[in-house]
């Protein structure tokens, strides 16, 4: 598969969204050693609206899906969850504006938006044990992967989630410098970052 068309989207939205779903009570848990202990059920709120929403919308603008969807994490979530994921997607829609089609080498660069967008809220980079220590490296996986006309779609998200994997394994050995874990210091040490858990979750799916 080298394009994807709005109904491949939201296709793997809807699939990401049954995994959000499966997975809430895993994230909540892997949420509570560090955090509030809410991330799943947050993420979760956000992710059953936006499955209703995907049957609603029927332009074939791949950016203005990005931004609805966006719009409707950032509304529902709230919290941080909400600015994070909200700010990601509406930057991913923003890239991907007016295309009802999209190329590995498209989604590479609306996936460079999402984290982006995310930065610019929360100002995390790799190393400061959140979900950006796996999709950073899932991204460059993907971009590497993006160079190549040989590579197919699927392949690409193949290695994305390995990429995830084994960055989220790495959080593990990470001392947190944002979030709610920060007041844990050394004591967050040995547990995964609940965010990036759940990137390297949905990636291999």
């Amino acid at each position: 598969m080298k394009t994807l068309n709005i109904s491949d989207i939201k296709g793997i939205m809807n699939i990401t969204a049954d995994t959000v779903l499966e997975n809430e009570k895993h994230f909540c848990d892997l949420d509570a050693v560090t955090g509030d202990g809410d991330f799943g059920m947050t993420l979760a709120k956000g992710f059953k609206v936006i499955k209703v929403e995907l049957g609603n919308f029927d332009s074939e603008d791949i950016g203005g899906l990005m931004k609805a969807i966006g719009m409707s994490m950032l509304e529902t979530c709230g919290g941080a969850t909400g600015s994070l994921w909200g700010a990601g997607f509406r930057a991913m829609g923003k890239d991907a504006k007016g295309k009802s089609e999209v190329s590995l080498v498209d989604i590479s660069e609306m996936v460079k938006a999402f984290i982006q967008g995310m930065q610019k809220v929360g100002g995390a980079v790799v190393g400061d044990k959140t979900l950006l220590d796996a999709l950073i490296p899932a991204a460059e996986a993907m971009a590497e992967d993006s160079k190549s006309e040989d590579v197919d779609i699927a392949a690409a998200f193949k290695h994305a989630g390995e990429a995830a994997a084994v960055g989220a394994e790495k959080t593990k050995d990470m001392i947190a410098k944002k979030g709610r874990a920060t007041y844990l210091g050394k004591r967050s040490l040995g547990n995964p970052d609940a965010g990036a858990e759940a990137i390297s979750i949905l990636l291999r799916k």
